[in-house]
């Protein structure tokens, strides 16, 4: 295509909202022969619902595609080999029929896509699936609307990934591993409720921030369903400041990496799931945890109560790791279980700096079946631990 455009696009009779799905396929058979889908400065466009198939070479390491790329909502970009761009644009545009509707999102699928170069740019009512193995070593992803990694994708510290507005989102789909290595990503875009990280089961957004002057506040809806996030900072510290939702009846969902301070936020663990917190732990002011019927809350990395929020619901809360209660706390739990050894066989410390109450239905036993360790209760001053059992 020589300056050109091509479109893949439904001729359906009648279909003035363009909701029937037609597939346009290019088979190139011959190992010499390729497709050349931007000579001199192409637009390749794929329309509502439909599908441009491409089965053989179309740009690969030698040429990578330089032109503009737009997908419709619904639309698939389906490359057979693996391919990549270095100035070429690709454009989500996935309004939905009515204005300001989002509608569905537009995919790429295939082969792997690598992004050396150009842009991938989503309005905020625009969505991108990305199906396909993914790697960028450059250039800008703009995202004020959804992206989806429905394979395990690389954003390489090249890459500018920008997450802009009150919409700006992402999900990772179960069985994904994304890592986003952009030195001074922020992952919550503006910050709102309306901007959601989504981890489904076994997925793993893991981020790697290398900039001191990065973003290193979450404060985004953060919505493990079985997931992992994880996040590193060159301060080795960062904080979660809105709602982390576990899903109910999801597995595992662990929150790793450096030492993260839970402030302004409320985390709450869905029935029949667990949440696994690694990580090093700041309870500050208003970081709250409800822990629901069936469920289970893990904070097994060390811990540090500091003017903390509430404690509640009827589940079971462990502590895993070596744990200082450096003011005033109450655990509120006269329905729930509670255990200061987080029920392992490694010993771990708990010291009471401040008074210390705990309202539980039933307190497990300190020091049981230790390994590796010895568990112990340590009192301050005049620091004292109440336990008040409701059987």
């Amino acid at each position: 295509v020589s300056g050109g455009t091509l479109s893949a696009t439904s001729t359906t009779a009648g279909d003035l909202f363009g909701t029937s799905a037609a597939t346009l396929t290019i088979n190139v058979s011959d190992t010499n022969a390729r497709i050349d889908l931007d000579n001199v400065s192409a637009d390749v466009s794929v329309s509502r619902n439909d599908t441009l198939d491409i089965n053989g070479e179309a740009h690969g390491a030698a040429e990578p595609y330089s032109g503009t790329l737009n997908l419709a909502e619904g639309s698939t970009f389906d490359m057979s080999l693996p391919w990549q761009t270095n100035s070429g644009i690709i454009n989500a545009n996935t309004s939905g029929i009515f204005v300001g509707s989002a509608g569905t999102p537009a995919t790429l699928a295939g082969a792997a896509f690598t992004m050396a170069g150009g842009a991938i740019n989503l309005d905020a009512t625009d969505s991108l699936r990305l199906s396909s193995l993914t790697t960028t070593t450059a250039g800008v992803i703009s995202n004020a609307g959804l992206i989806i990694f429905n394979a395990n994708s690389t954003v390489g510290a090249g890459t500018d990934f920008q997450m802009t507005g009150s919409s700006a989102s992402l999900t990772v789909e179960a069985g994904v591993v994304v890592n986003i290595d952009d030195a001074n990503f922020n992952a919550d875009g503006g910050g709102a409720a309306t901007n959601v990280l989504t981890i489904n089961s076994g997925g793993v957004l893991d981020i790697d921030l290398n900039d001191a002057a990065a973003d290193d506040g979450v404060g985004s809806t953060i919505n493990l369903n079985g997931g992992e996030l994880d996040l590193t900072n060159i301060d080795n510290a960062w904080e979660i400041n809105r709602a982390v939702n576990v899903g109910a009846t999801t597995g595992t969902s662990q929150i790793n990496g450096d030492q993260v301070t839970i402030t302004s936020a409320t985390l709450t663990v869905g029935a029949n799931s667990t949440l696994d917190i690694g990580a090093p732990t700041i309870w500050a002011a208003s970081g709250n945890l409800v822990v629901n019927a069936g469920a289970v809350a893990r904070i097994d990395g060390a811990s540090t109560f500091n003017t903390p929020g509430t404690f509640t619901g009827a589940g079971t809360l462990r502590l895993g790791g070596n744990a200082n209660f450096s003011t005033a706390t109450t655990i509120n739990m006269p329905s729930g279980v509670v255990d200061f050894d987080g029920a392992d066989t490694l010993g771990n410390s708990i010291t009471v700096n401040a008074n210390t109450i705990v309202n539980a239905n039933f307190m497990m036993s300190v020091g049981n079946s230790n390994f590796i360790g010895t568990d112990t209760i340590v009192l301050n001053g005049l620091a004292n631990l109440t336990v008040n059992l409701t059987t």
